[in-house]
C-alpha cells in the first residue's frame, strides 16, 4: 500500500513529475516517446505532444469519414489506452514496458482495426497499405 500510495504522488512512467492526466497525456517524457513513435503514421506528424492541441487538431477536421481522420482518431485513441493501460500495470503490476514496445502494441492494434474495417477506402487507398504494412495481413473472406 505505501508503494501505491507514492506512486499516486510521482508519475510512474517517468518518476520524475507529479502524476495528473495533465502531465500523462503527454507532458510526460515517456508518453512524449510513445507519441513520437506514432505520430508519423498520422496526419499530426507535425503537432508536438500537447493534448489540448491534439484534440483541437481533429475536432476541427471538416470530413469525419475520410481515412486520414479515420486513422488520426485511431491513433490517439489506442495511444491515450495503451499510455493509460502501461501506467496502470506500473502501479499494479510492476511490469515495465518501453516506449517503443507500447508503440508497437499501438501500431498492432490501428493497423488490425484497420484490416478489420468495411470501409472499401481504407484497404484501397494505396498509401494508406503501404503506410501501415496491410499488403501483409492476409483477408480471409468468411
Amino acid at each position: 500500500m505505501r508503494k501505491w500510495d507514492m506512486n499516486m504522488r510521482c508519475c510512474p512512467l517517468c518518476v520524475k513529475d507529479m502524476d495528473s492526466h495533465e502531465h500523462l497525456f503527454f507532458e510526460c517524457e515517456y508518453a512524449r516517446q510513445v507519441w513520437g513513435n506514432v505520430r508519423s503514421y498520422t496526419s499530426l506528424g507535425h503537432i508536438e505532444g500537447v493534448w489540448e492541441i491534439i484534440v483541437g487538431f481533429l475536432n476541427t477536421r471538416g470530413n469525419w469519414k475520410s481515412t486520414e481522420s479515420i486513422i488520426d482518431r485511431l491513433v490517439v485513441g489506442a495511444t491515450a489506452y495503451y499510455v493509460w493501460q502501461e501506467r496502470n500495470a506500473r502501479i499494479f503490476t510492476d511490469i515495465k514496458r518501453r516506449p517503443t514496445q507500447i508503440a508497437k502494441i499501438i501500431l498492432d492494434t490501428v493497423r488490425l482495426k484497420l484490416v478489420s474495417m468495411r470501409e472499401g477506402h481504407v484497404i484501397s487507398n494505396w498509401k494508406t497499405r503501404k503506410r501501415w504494412d496491410l499488403e501483409r495481413i492476409v483477408l480471409h473472406e468468411a
